[in-house]
């Protein structure tokens, strides 16, 4: 079992892992993701066997999660994993069931894979978010904020695409407030580096694509929300529990090829600190 210091051999340690050897730590205060690991993209989700969209909506659909247990406690875990489905967001303020399954998890580095099976309707976009969580009796339990990718109860599937064939694209989605208080957050949109877009291309089976320029702007929807422009950011006035749209426009040049993408990466941060990432997806840029 990989070694940690703040293990309490007492209680289940349970993660959804993000890359081998994952291991997060308690609480709320588990780590951030090291890179090249990228928060919308964890590969301990799996949908019919694969990270891209290859559901049929209206029929049903198997989403299988890893879950490994680092602590002691029992010589078995009954861990729950809990999907739910989302349109293309950034935060979670809202999210639709899409099922539950329970999964025996061996204590001191065991791991276990739970296959949830649910529909997700005809009524869906084209693209998904998928976000899992985990969680156990003497476990800590789940916090009250939604943050996959920084606590490790919590895991997601997050990418959105749209074609590019001259360049330019237009996309919309979400942000949230899961809290209980009005926040004020920040929300930027970025390419890849090529480093980190090699690294996530062969993960999702796709030619990465490196434009020589790219210009990105983020606007809100007519009556969905005011933005202030920042340097290199917006910022957005969040009710408790509310979530607003926006929209991400752009340019590449020259424009993606057939069977390549270009990935954009949307992130939100946290209201308390402009550098502490809460929620993001990736947008995958198509050619023709």
């Amino acid at each position: 079992m990989p070694e940690h210091e703040n293990i309490d051999e007492a209680k289940p340690w349970l993660v959804i892992p993000y890359f081998a050897g994952d291991l997060g730590r308690q609480g709320i205060e588990r780590a951030p993701l090291p890179p090249p690991a990228l928060g919308w993209l964890c590969e301990g989700i799996r949908v019919n066997g694969g990270p891209l969209r290859v559901y049929n909506p209206g029929e049903p659909t198997t989403v299988t999660v890893d879950v490994r247990n680092y602590g002691g406690g029992a010589a078995e875990t009954l861990a729950t994993v809990t999907v739910w489905w989302t349109d293309p967001t950034a935060g979670f303020s809202s999210a639709k069931w899409f099922g539950e399954e329970m999964a025996l998890v061996a204590s001191k580095g065991g791991s276990a894979t739970a296959t949830v099976t649910g529909v997700i309707p005809v009524t869906a976009p084209a693209h998904v978010c998928l976000l899992a969580s985990v969680e156990a009796a003497f476990d800590d339990n789940l916090p009250a904020t939604i943050a996959p990718g920084v606590d490790r109860h919590w895991a997601q599937l997050n990418i959105d695409a749209v074609k590019a064939p001259g360049g330019a694209f237009r996309t919309p989605f979400a942000i949230g407030n899961p809290g209980y208080t009005r926040i004020r957050t920040h929300v930027s949109a970025r390419l890849l580096s090529p480093e980190r877009s090699v690294a996530a291309a062969k993960t999702l089976g796709v030619a990465p694509f490196h434009p020589k320029t790219v210009e990105l702007k983020l606007s809100a929807r007519r009556g969905e929300a005011r933005l202030e422009h920042l340097d290199g950011a917006v910022a957005v006035d969040l009710a408790p529990g509310r979530s607003a749209t926006l929209e991400l426009a752009g340019h590449l040049s020259p424009p993606p090829e057939p069977g390549t993408a270009a990935l954009i990466e949307i992130v939100q941060y946290a209201p308390h600190d402009p550098d502490t990432v809460v929620g993001s997806l990736a947008v995958a840029v198509t050619g023709g």
